[in-house]
């Protein structure tokens, strides 16, 4: 069974290609472990994905809670992993702490988090 903690309705002012953010078990997780998270989502009709390095940087609020986003996201990490990935062993991640993108082996997974993110759909 699949827990997801909580749901943050993403608006148009933080976010404005996506409808929603979920944010993934509260725990240290390395790139491998967020992809399969997210694969495994079957919530709301599916549609779910890694959220981009731009999604987060949307996310990113200076001030806004422990970390830099809407109080909302309820995690004790401030590294969230995208789905873009570097050759076959790396990925990029947002730091919400300092407000940039980082790189690192996939393999990482200390303060590491999965969110999932569905786009918008206006049509």
């Amino acid at each position: 069974m699949t827990t997801v903690p909580a749901v943050f309705p993403v608006t148009p002012s933080t976010a404005p290609s996506l409808e929603r953010s979920w944010e993934g078990p509260d725990k240290d997780t390395t790139w491998d472990e967020a992809k399969s998270w997210v694969q495994s989502l079957n919530l709301n009709g599916g549609g779910w994905r890694m959220p981009t390095m731009d999604e987060l940087a949307g996310l990113y609020n200076k001030g806004a809670g422990d970390w830099n986003m809407t109080p909302l996201l309820k995690t004790s990490g401030w590294a969230v992993w995208s789905g873009e990935t570097e050759g076959s062993s790396g990925a990029w991640g947002f730091s919400f702490l300092g407000g940039h993108r980082f790189w690192n082996d996939r393999y990482y997974s200390r303060t590491a988090r999965a969110f999932a993110v569905r786009s918008r759909n206006d049509g």
